[in-house]
């Protein structure tokens, strides 16, 4: 079975899960959005927004470099560069880089993906490749 970092329990992937239709959610409703101008560091709304993204990245950075697996870095991959996504388009103004909104729900959909394919490694009626010899061992009895 896969080692993971962080997410290794079922628990821990529905979290994984739920953090990504939430981000999901609010991505798909920021392409309905109106357009805005590139945010500034000289308003105190846009330091908070930047530090707030800032923050995000680094740390799914931080978990992507500790993953242990394949699906484990993939999932902080995808959320990374959906929040790496967050801090150019308020940098660059997002009227001008409106596919990016798009990018970002492409990539938050694949995290889900790959959130559900981990909840399934979880899963305890799914059967074990290590279980399988204790099996024909029992009916061989």
């Amino acid at each position: 079975m896969e080692q993971y970092f962080l997410l290794n329990s079922r628990r821990r992937a529905v979290i994984a899960l739920i953090h990504s239709v939430f981000f999901l959610t609010v991505a798909a409703f920021g392409v309905f959005g109106a357009a805005r101008t590139p945010l500034s560091t000289h308003s105190v709304r846009g330091v908070v927004l930047y530090g707030i993204y800032g923050i995000v990245t680094t740390l799914l950075l931080w978990l992507l470099a500790k993953a242990l697996c394949l699906r484990e870095r993939l999932y902080f991959g995808l959320c990374a560069g959906s929040a790496g996504l967050s801090i150019v388009r308020g940098l660059l103004g997002e009227s001008a880089l409106h596919p990016f909104q798009w990018l970002k729900i492409v990539l938050l959909l694949s995290a889900g993906v790959v959130a559900v394919s981990i909840h399934r490694v979880h899963d305890p009626a799914a059967p074990r490749p290590d279980d399988a010899p204790e099996a024909e061992l029992a009916e061989a009895d």
